[in-house]
């Protein structure tokens, strides 16, 4: 009886709430428009796109801190090529940075205005609860013109059978940032 309650609750839901249940091929998560704002969302497809333009993507890793666990079972899966942008690192105490701060970190991590950037985190896996959107909504918050969330997260990444690494990538820091107000 449990069970059939449960199969119920999860296929009511998504219905109830009109949204889809993640999948990694769904089309319906590229870049669109909705009421002239570009959706958040992007797809791995078009962050590996992103990745192979001549312009390229600073893509930001989201997630707190591998645990010792996560490192030596190989669990700290990460994007080719990212920056950990932790959501703690932009605040002060319990309060945001300065917008001047906030985009001077950023800057730190290689962001810049002329260049596309891409957030993921561990979309919703134990121990993860959507920090993504918080580093996206920074960058949304200080003007960025393109910041997007990689629907689906590290998974989505993993399910595609693209490349991970392991270890930090070095990055150069970006000449200009995120305009404050």
């Amino acid at each position: 009886m449990l069970a059939l309650l449960f199969v119920a609750v999860a296929i009511a839901v998504p219905v109830l709430l009109h949204t889809k249940p993640w999948k990694p091929d769904d089309p319906h998560f590229q870049f669109r428009h909705l009421d002239n704002e570009t959706y958040p969302f992007v797809s791995v497809e078009e962050l590996v796109k992103l990745m192979a333009s001549e312009q390229g993507v600073t893509v930001l890793d989201a997630r707190e801190t591998p645990s010792t666990f996560a490192v030596q079972s190989g669990l700290n899966r990460n994007i080719p090529g990212f920056a950990r942008a932790r959501w703690t690192d932009f605040m002060d105490g319990d309060n945001l940075k300065t917008p001047e701060a906030m985009a001077q970190a950023y800057r730190d991590r290689g962001v810049m205005n002329d260049r596309p950037v891409v957030v993921y985190g561990g979309w919703a896996a134990d121990n993860f609860w959507g920090e993504e959107g918080r580093v996206w909504w920074h960058l949304y918050w200080l003007n960025h013109p393109n910041a997007r969330i990689l629907y689906g997260g590290i998974w989505a990444w993993d399910s595609k059978v693209h490349k991970v690494q392991r270890s930090m990538c070095w990055f150069t820091a970006g000449p200009s940032c995120c305009t404050p107000f």
